[in-house]
């Protein structure tokens, strides 16, 4: 059997290496359903994601509560509830979502994380997105 080395020159195990990428943070802007109704099914882009990037994680962090009956999925356009499924929408909470085994964090062609609403119009309530991204396009700089 062969063993071929096929790491990063001076990337090393012991700390972070300078010559790859690194994670960074964005937080939305909070939305505020009094100032904007939602209807049922209606989507809020809340933030923008570049093109070939991971969603490391985040989470939904419901500032307000915004009614019986009222949960949110968060996601991308191409899988609305990638990152959180039913969550509710009625209750002071953080919801945190993780890397999938499916794959479903990596973003090749530019999206926004969203949130949907379901299961009932939104008057009252306020929310935030916050996730952890990181550029996967150029790869690491030898």
């Amino acid at each position: 059997m062969t063993t071929y080395n096929h790491t990063i020159t001076g990337g090393g195990t012991v700390g972070h290496p300078g010559n790859v990428p690194r994670p960074y943070m964005v937080q939305s802007r909070i939305f505020d359903a009094a100032d904007q109704n939602l209807s049922a099914n209606d989507v809020v882009q809340m933030i923008d994601v570049p093109d070939n990037t991971i969603v490391i994680g985040g989470c939904l962090d419901v500032l307000e509560a915004g009614g019986s009956g009222l949960t949110y999925d968060v996601g991308l356009s191409t899988d609305i509830d990638a990152f959180a499924d039913g969550v509710d929408g009625n209750a002071d909470a953080i919801y945190q979502f993780n890397l999938k085994a499916a794959g479903i964090n990596t973003v090749i062609a530019a999206d926004a994380i969203q949130v949907k609403a379901l299961g009932a119009g939104v008057t009252a309530g306020r929310f935030r997105v916050i996730a952890i991204m990181c550029d996967i396009g150029t790869g690491p700089k030898q």
